[in-house]
């Protein structure tokens, strides 16, 4: 065999392992984001995508379906000052990969707090009675207020349920 015909078998074998590593397979429920150079360059969603070789990579690989989030115990205060331990689960799910990625450095810990400081705000205008009795009132108003906000991550609040709420 000539060296010729060796370096050109070579060659394919480099050209194809180069090709086969530049493409990806998206599972269901699943997004990536793909940086060129380092700047983000596109959203992939389910099926097949194909990278560029040595330009493209993979920056995140995110789940698109619902999640549920639950959140620590909090003492809150009422309007007539009374404490109350609130318990809550958030449902939520990833509607913008790009604003959840680049939106902010922690989303799932940004969510966790904004709907701690939004059930802090809304319990602060309300009596201990009126917050005992409107579990699920409390919740819905703190789902509008919170998805409001959590529109810039790119993230859907789906529902917010308030497990336990016990006076101090």
């Amino acid at each position: 065999m000539s060296d010729f015909v060796i370096v050109i078998i070579v060659l394919l074998a480099v050209l194809s392992i180069v090709l086969i590593s530049s493409i990806r397979m998206v599972p269901a429920g699943r997004v990536i984001i793909i940086q060129r150079l380092g700047k983000y360059q596109r959203t992939a969603a389910t099926g097949v995508t194909i990278l560029m070789p040595f330009l493209d990579r993979v920056a995140a690989n995110l789940s698109v379906t619902e999640q549920s989030t639950e959140l620590r115990p909090s003492e809150v205060f009422t309007k007539d000052s009374a404490t109350v331990v609130i318990d809550a689960i958030v449902s939520w799910q990833l509607t913008d990969a790009k604003l959840f990625h680049y939106g902010a450095i922690r989303p799932e810990y940004e969510l966790e707090k904004l709907i701690d400081t939004e059930i802090r705000n809304l319990t602060a205008t309300m009596n201990v009675d009126d917050v005992l009795s409107s579990r699920g009132e409390l919740g819905q108003r703190t789902r509008n207020e919170a998805s409001r906000a959590s529109a810039a991550w790119g993230i859907t609040i789906h529902a917010i349920e308030i497990r336990n709420l016990t006076r101090r």
